[in-house]
């Protein structure tokens, strides 16, 4: 009898963990599309994931983050095909194991106002919290990430300003050992190391093109302040004038 229980036992486990690894592309497309809109407060759309149950890698198809309400671009990233390669061993652990990530030719909108920006205002979504605060692993809530290599080759900017429009090319991006610190990194910590390394990227790598576009942008803001103060200035001034008339 207790023979039949522990094979059955056996055999559920078998079923359990074959049905996910059966599932994996489903779980993996709505685990990014899931928590990336929850901590990011914009839409975060797969097409498709293929990933192999046996080997751990494969691709994920056109990942596209949407832009922060206020900006016209429609996506702030458009990451066409990425290649993953990822433990599945770990999958049913607390803290999925990925070895590669590599994301090529990826397309970002920098839209830039001078006084802010949308890569800005994602990074402020992240620390307000999204629409819930998640769970640690520890705590039973979520996973936690650990990715050896993370990388950006050849990723094109689309630089957005008051005055004028333009593709930039960007330096690749690589970040490795997030979440080697034992217990893994959180969705959030994981988004927020990417963001604010393309964040610097974008205003520290003396990227062609961008200063001369942010300076043209910044003195077309002192244009339109002047210009509305001068309106406002003759609109007092004719209101002024008519009040002097009538009395």
């Amino acid at each position: 009898m207790i023979k039949k229980i522990f094979l059955g036992l056996i055999v559920l486990v078998v079923l359990v963990i074959g049905g996910t690894f059966l599932y994996l592309d489903s779980i993996v497309k709505n685990g990014i599309e899931i928590a990336g809109t929850r901590v990011l407060g914009t839409p975060v759309l797969v097409d498709s994931v293929g990933i192999s149950p046996l080997s751990g890698s494969g691709s994920i198809s056109e990942l596209t983050i949407g832009n922060p309400e206020g900006y016209s671009a429609e996506n702030a990233f458009e990451l066409g095909e990425i290649s993953i390669a990822l433990n599945t061993g770990s999958i049913m652990s607390d803290v999925i194991e990925i070895d590669s990530i590599i994301i090529d030719s990826p397309r970002i909108s920098y839209e830039t106002d001078i006084r802010t920006d949308n890569i800005r205002t994602l990074l402020a979504n992240i620390s307000s919290g999204g629409e819930a605060e998640p769970e640690s692993a520890a705590e039973g809530g979520s996973k936690n990430l650990l990715i050896h290599d993370l990388q950006m080759i050849n990723p094109r900017l689309d630089l957005i300003t008051p005055v004028a429009s333009a593709p930039v090319v960007m330096p690749d991006i690589q970040l490795t050992n997030i979440g080697t610190g034992g217990n893994g990194a959180t969705v959030e910590e994981v988004i927020r190391l990417i963001l604010n390394r393309v964040n610097r990227a974008i205003v520290e790598g003396n990227i062609p093109g961008v200063e001369e576009y942010r300076a043209r942008a910044q003195e077309r803001l002192q244009e339109v302040e002047s210009e509305a103060r001068d309106a406002i200035d003759d609109a007092v001034e004719d209101i002024g004038s008519r009040l002097r008339d009538i009395f």
